[in-house]
């Protein structure tokens, strides 16, 4: 009685909440409207006799009997799929299916046109969906089986049940405008420090590692733009003799479009690792096997 009165979906309704802590981004997730699974949130509400996730500065911040239920549920999903699909062998040559990817807008800049281009190759019936979530949404993200990979430097992203492998080690460059008067490929630390700077400030934890090394070096930046976005440096930097450092990918990819060129910065900047990870409840499954393996083939080691 209890299973045919109760709608199994609202689980994922959940579940894809918790994930991203935001109505407009969960809906997306699902595949759903907005209002739909505003919808279906208030029925869900009311069969708990609970709020579940009351608005917070971060988000949707989950009660205490939501986080009870979101740990039944995932346990719950992660069991079902587990039995229904444990077993079964993945066939990139005939199967359908959409593979979801954990990567922020930098990995997207970087990696995606890589990966897109071998799943077409690979596994033409397949498509990619990329998330932009938090370390702790990523991590049950993966244990649930909601995420496949996540992609990138995450030291967070920890845990005895997170799995990882290295793909490549990157490191940082300075962007000034084509034509500006420094003409040199590596910046003095008295050039460095004349500058005006732009910042770019993120929750991508890299840029957090060029900011250290600077502070330790006792380097001085005058800064003068704060911005969340890489994708505006260009413009920013085209138009004024203004001075951004940033991961070395970036750089080249907009010193690609000829508005800016890279230069070195005038000390050595740290290195990272770029890596994938994945949830051990996957490490056995052939669909998740079968997309580290592209993956690695396709970003790691040359």
């Amino acid at each position: 009685m209890l299973i045919r009165r109760f709608d199994l979906n609202l689980v994922r309704i959940l579940l894809a909440l918790d994930q991203t802590r935001n109505v407009t981004m969960a809906a997306r997730t699902l595949g759903m409207s907005q209002s739909g699974f505003s919808t279906a949130l208030a029925r869900l509400r009311r069969e708990s006799g609970d709020a579940l996730f009351v608005r917070a500065p971060t988000g949707m911040d989950p009660t205490t009997r939501a986080r009870e239920l979101i740990e039944t549920g995932r346990a719950l999903i992660g069991k079902f799929e587990g039995e229904l699909y444990g077993a079964r062998v993945f066939d990139p040559r005939v199967d359908q299916t959409e593979f979801r990817v954990a990567m922020s807008d930098i990995s997207e800049m970087m990696l995606l046109p890589r990966l897109h281009a071998a799943l077409a190759k690979a596994a033409p019936h397949c498509t990619i969906r990329t998330l932009s979530v938090t370390p702790e949404s990523m991590a049950a993200g993966l244990e649930s089986g909601q995420i496949d990979i996540a992609i990138g430097y995450i030291p967070d992203l920890k845990g005895a049940g997170i799995f990882q492998q290295q793909l490549f080690t990157h490191s940082f460059t300075c962007l000034l405008r084509v034509d500006h008067p420094v003409r040199a490929m590596r910046l003095t630390k008295s050039q460095f420090e004349r500058l005006e700077h732009v910042v770019v400030m993120t929750p991508i934890r890299s840029q957090e590692l060029v900011d250290r090394t600077i502070d330790d070096k006792k380097i001085r930046r005058n800064i003068v733009i704060r911005t969340p976005h890489f994708l505006s440096l260009p413009f920013l930097i085209s138009q004024s003799d203004m001075c951004a450092t940033v991961p070395a990918a970036v750089g080249e990819a907009h010193a690609s479009t000829g508005m800016v060129r890279a230069v070195a910065p005038p000390f050595t900047p740290p290195k990272f690792s770029v890596r994938q990870h994945w949830h051990r409840r996957f490490a056995n499954d052939s669909r998740n096997r079968w997309l580290r393996a592209l993956i690695f083939k396709t970003l790691g080691p040359a």
